[in-house]
């Protein structure tokens, strides 16, 4: 056992805890800022403790995972990733409170202005969906080859493959019409209302299936009932229960359901490999030690072996959302595709926020990355805030898992292409902030006079 990377998990842990209770006062219950704290304790206090810790044979019959171990686990390293993860959560701490009086342009819209939005959502969200699935094969094609069109080398291309991203608003679209439906009393106008949402749900999960995106499709599910958390400050005892069993059955069966179109025996193959209860808490475990595991490896081979990378994953970000099949843009290789490739894994290896930054620019680039990054949370936090707009919990709520989540997932090149849909609300804050601005700089008149 390390126990220095034991004790420096644990430090980790405690530090994190720490600095979330001497965060400055709520207005909502649910903040990215406790996201991503969530997220930093279980991947650099929690999971190392874990695989310091625990029987190993469980993750080593884990034969696709061995790629965890190319740094071995006495290596010094290993107690070194949670102390930069350390540096790095303080860094965007102080980040998120440094940036409380940036310029904000909350979104400001009435009830009847959401529902148009969610709409046009909607209607521009299927037309997308259509078009692209038409273009791979029709509807029941990209469900049943769902995983074999996620890989690198897809068993199908279309020149519409940017429409993957687009039809993501529909997940927005679904959002809204929930948030209307909970503040809205018409009778009449919520059974319209709970149509659309209806429609759009299915929608939905059929583009999160499509996408065979288990994180994903977890974050929609747990939006809805964490949603009436933030407006009411309560949620009920078997949406928790259930939320936490759905989520343990996704993580641990969601990659074989995904590949069941090409592969018959997935389930039955995944069902004979969960034996017992350290066999599911080990395939927990290596879905999740993915940060740890690149921050130590990073440490160990960057800059000596892997020169840093100036942040040029900005530059790859942006060709690799333009639609390049039909610009002819060539996409550059991303952190977490050079990642990947360093691990020699199967499937793509992420790459979180405190790695990003130091296989930038080192510790500086850590401590950078994590500051702007804290502050661009606080900064989505106040645009989306739900407490003068209840329609928006949803919405709100699901921005914050999502940005908690970078933490673990922070290349630019995924963030961008995986928050379209967020885009789009952003657009709209952009565009009432803009109508509020012009109806404030009108005159007024009186008598036909200015």
């Amino acid at each position: 056992m390390n126990d220095l990377a034991v004790a420096a998990a644990l430090t980790h842990g405690i530090l994190v805890a720490v600095l979330l209770l001497l965060a400055e006062r709520r207005e909502v219950r649910l903040r990215s800022l406790e996201c991503a704290g969530i997220v930093s304790i279980a991947s650099f206090a929690i999971l190392p403790i874990y695989l310091h810790t625990a029987e190993l044979d469980a993750l080593l019959a884990l034969g696709d995972w061995n790629w965890i171990f190319r740094l071995p686990l006495e290596s010094f390293d290993y107690a070194l990733s949670p102390i930069l993860a350390s540096l790095g959560f303080t860094f965007l701490w102080l980040g998120y409170h440094a940036s409380r009086w940036l310029p904000a342009p909350q979104i400001v819209i009435t009830t009847k202005q959401t529902v148009a939005f969610a709409v046009l959502l909607a209607i521009g969200g299927s037309l997308c969906l259509a078009v692209y699935a038409a273009s791979l094969g029709g509807l029941v094609f990209i469900l049943e080859n769902a995983a074999a069109l996620r890989r690198t080398d897809p068993i199908a291309v279309t020149p519409f493959a940017f429409l993957k991203h687009v039809i993501q608003v529909l997940l927005i679209a679904a959002m809204l019409f929930w948030g209307v439906l909970q503040t809205e009393r018409a009778r009449s106008y919520r059974t319209m209302l709970a149509c659309a949402f209806g429609v759009t749900l299915v929608l939905s999960l059929i583009v999160l299936f499509h996408r065979a995106s288990r994180l994903d499709l977890l974050t929609f599910i747990a939006v809805f009932p964490l949603a009436q958390w933030v407006r009411h400050r309560r949620i009920p005892r078997w949406a928790l229960f259930g939320g936490l069993s759905l989520s343990l059955l996704i993580i641990v069966f969601g990659k074989p359901i995904f590949g069941s179109g090409v592969d018959d025996r997935a389930i039955e193959r995944r069902m004979e490999a969960v034996d017992g209860t350290s066999a599911v808490m080990a395939h927990v475990a290596v879905e999740f030690i993915f940060p740890y595991a690149t921050l130590s490896n990073a440490l160990s081979t960057v800059p000596d072996y892997r020169p840093y990378r100036y942040f040029s994953d900005v530059l790859v970000a942006v060709a690799n959302f333009l639609p390049g099949r039909l610009l002819r843009i060539a996409d550059g290789e991303s952190a977490s595709a050079e990642n990947s490739r360093y691990f020699r894994s199967i499937g793509t290896v992420p790459v979180d926020i405190y790695s990003f930054g130091f296989v930038n620019f080192g510790a500086v680039g850590t401590a950078l990355a994590s500051f702007l990054f804290g502050a661009f949370l606080r900064t989505v936090d106040r645009i989306l805030s739900p407490v003068k707009q209840p329609v928006l919990a949803p919405v709100y709520t699901a921005s914050a898992i999502f940005l908690g989540q970078r933490v673990a997932y922070a290349d630019p090149a995924f963030m961008l292409t995986q928050s379209v849909h967020f885009v789009a609300l952003l657009a709209l804050a952009a565009c009432t902030a803009v109508l509020i601005r012009a109806q404030k700089s009108t005159p007024s008149t009186i008598g036909g006079l200015q």
